[in-house]
């Protein structure tokens, strides 16, 4: 990290405002589809509060839990719904990626097909499976409260009625472009660190280690150790540059988890000096 290349970490850290902005975005979107006089200043505020708050709690249960707190009027079972149907977007971008990820890395004889082969041909079917539910969640939705035990849930996803098909296509977008923001501040804190390695499997081996995250379960803080060990696994094939890498991973959780998390303090004092009053 002391050798590391400061031009290359300074845009990653440039880029962290627009995640940030990103993030908040389709937060103010799956609520204004269950109030459109929720404001984006609001829904600022939860996001913000939901970095807090995640950082601090085990798997990330803060976040979710920051963001009911600070819209509970809305209606708890509403706002876990659709903080389910934001975390359908981000999977399906990880997922994609993750495939588009492991076509170049076995190509490059960067993973070995016997192991994860299998892995690239689900991910591919995932990818369409998670895509057609990000595009039309009210369809899907509608079907699956109608059954069994998913019908007591009809109330909490009843908001999906209002997510029309260019609100759909807008959370996708965004959702992708947050994602492709990520994967670029990953690669460029890996070139940072001094992984010599193409731009191409940069960007993959990014977008593995966010693939890896969406599905393996971590009961520990912002996932940290998944990022690591996944980078370790990818860039030990390229280059014996693991310990780079997870420097890299390292970083990233300082950037994208960490420095929102501090900045995230004052939207939780905000909160409640304001009680139920929506900022």
């Amino acid at each position: 990290m002391r050798s590391a290349d400061g031009t290359l970490v300074g845009i990653a850290t440039l880029l962290v405002p627009f995640s940030i902005i990103l993030t908040v975005a389709v937060w103010w979107l799956l609520l204004r589809a269950i109030d459109p006089e929720v404001s984006v200043w609001s829904a600022t505020g939860a996001v913000m509060a939901g970095y807090a708050f995640a950082v601090i709690t085990p798997a990330r249960l803060g976040e979710p839990a920051a963001r009911i707190y600070y819209h509970r009027h809305l209606g708890k079972a509403r706002l876990v719904s659709a903080f389910a149907v934001q975390g359908i977007y981000r999977t399906a971008t990880y997922v994609a990626g993750g495939a588009v990820a492991m076509g170049v890395a076995l190509g490059a004889s960067v993973l070995e097909p016997s192991t994860w082969q299998v892995v690239y041909l689900i991910s591919i079917a995932a990818s369409v499976v998670l895509g057609l539910l990000a595009m039309f969640p009210r369809a899907i939705l509608s079907r699956l409260v109608t059954f069994g035990v998913f019908a007591r849930l009809q109330d909490a996803f009843d908001f999906a009625e209002r997510l029309t098909p260019k609100a759909t296509s807008t959370l996708l977008v965004v959702s992708t472009i947050r994602y492709l923001n990520s994967v670029l501040q990953f690669a460029l804190l890996l070139a940072a660190m001094g992984v010599d390695a193409s731009r191409q499997l940069l960007a993959a081996g990014a977008a593995f280690v966010f693939f890896i995250k969406s599905f393996v379960p971590n009961l520990f803080f912002t996932d940290l150790g998944i990022r690591e060990g996944a980078a370790a696994l990818f860039f030990s094939e390229v280059g014996n540059t693991s310990a780079e890498a997870v420097a890299a991973a390292l970083v990233l959780f300082g950037l994208n988890a960490v420095l929102p998390a501090l900045l995230g303090i004052p939207a939780v004092w905000l909160r409640n000096s304001s009680q139920k009053t929506d900022l």
